[in-house]
């Protein structure tokens, strides 16, 4: 029953379709029912009660319909019952066949990892490689301000990208902050990468990255540019 069905606060989904969309998926739903079904799973302590993990726009189309008197509490809605522990995975996975705003997305695999969940177990449930999931991984851990700000489209994800090559969140909002009206990959990239050293340069090429590495020194890598790393060390350089 519809009365029975509850949001879950968990579902990866946190950008809303358009507008346009929701307003057409509620003309379908009032025409043609729930075609596809929720995905659920039992609340604890709550008889009776379901927490919706996957169909969060159906539901919120059923709630609209519930206001105009359309259904009512009672109104049996196909549901597809699952177990808590599969909310999350089952939550990516069903929002993926929609159009997911690219932050929810990573950010759904960064949740997954702190489930205890492995680089190599998401690459086989979701069909991507090892690589591409680090990569997701990756644009999750710069800092949540930022992402935010991707989300409300303040800038664009080869921005973010850009953010990766450090990991220090404060050094990335200070970098963020001082660059909002202008904000290109590669000005965020040249201002956090500016203690460093190119590995095309060309006194590391003369030394060799193998020998600087024995002497202990450590590398950055921009995940999203693979051909080149950064030297931290640069006393070992000079």
């Amino acid at each position: 029953p519809y009365g029975k069905l509850q949001r879950w606060p968990g579902n990866v989904r946190t950008v809303k379709a358009s507008n346009a969309a929701h307003k057409e998926l509620i003309a379908n739903i009032r025409v043609m029912g729930v075609l596809q079904p929720l995905v659920v799973f039992k609340a604890q302590g709550k008889k009776e009660l379901y927490m919706v993990a996957g169909g969060g726009l159906r539901l919120g189309s059923l709630d609209v319909l519930f206001e105009d008197g359309s259904i009512n509490e009672n109104t049996l809605i196909d549901c597809n019952l699952r177990e808590e522990d599969e909310a999350l995975a089952l939550s990516l996975a069903e929002n993926m066949k929609e159009s997911m705003h690219p932050a929810d997305e990573f950010v759904a695999y960064k949740n997954l990892i702190n489930s205890g969940k492995t680089i190599a177990e998401i690459a086989k449930q979701f069909g991507k490689s090892s690589k591409d999931v680090e990569k997701l991984l990756k644009l999750a851990s710069v800092a949540p301000e930022i992402i935010e700000a991707f989300k409300s489209e303040k800038m664009g994800l080869d921005v973010v990208m850009a953010f990766t090559v450090c990991d220090d969140h404060a050094r990335q909002l200070e970098c963020y902050q001082g660059n909002k009206k202008s904000l290109h990959p590669h000005i965020i990239r040249n201002q956090l990468l500016a203690s460093t050293v190119s590995s095309d340069d060309r006194l590391v090429k003369y030394i060799g990255l193998d020998a600087y590495k024995k002497a202990g020194g450590s590398i950055t890598s921009d995940m999203f540019n693979s051909k080149t790393v950064y030297l931290n060390d640069i006393a070992l350089v000079s």
